[in-house]
């Protein structure tokens, strides 16, 4: 984990796996705010993602939730500078969360209440191949 993009790549996979990229209000009545929330249960490589976030120059806030049989550990990185970072030096390979990212970049908002396949159809997202790659071209 000493190395850079091998740090990239591990939060790729963790983020297309266990995160999300969520939108809220904040002060205004739609939601625009981003937020990219990444979820792990109680474990080695759990612990090691605020470090590894830490590394790469993400602000972050961080929990835990003891409530639960198996501790589970958030991270959440919040704000656009932050979220345009992630796109530039991360990328999203989930189906799901790039067309979360791709609605809101094309609107400046995000729709709560549309289907995953009426979102993909306003932002003219082509699922004939059902792969989506958001930014960060170079770390693949």
């Amino acid at each position: 984990m000493k190395n850079r993009k091998l740090q990239k790549h591990f939060i790729r996979g963790v983020f297309d796996t266990d995160g999300w990229l969520k939108f809220s209000k904040q002060s205004k009545p739609v939601h625009y705010y981003p937020r990219i929330r990444i979820q792990s249960k109680e474990s080695i490589y759990g612990k090691e993602i605020g470090e590894i976030l830490s590394k790469l120059g993400f602000n972050y806030s961080s929990w835990d939730d003891t409530r639960r049989e198996n501790t589970v550990f958030y991270y959440e990185i919040s704000g656009v500078p932050m979220l345009e970072k992630w796109i530039k030096e991360i990328g999203i390979g989930n189906i799901v969360q790039g067309s979360r990212y791709l609605f809101w970049r094309k609107f400046g908002f995000f729709e709560t209440k549309l289907s995953f396949l009426e979102r993909c159809e306003k932002i003219d997202l082509n699922l004939a191949t059902n792969y989506i790659n958001v930014g960060a071209p170079d770390i693949s």
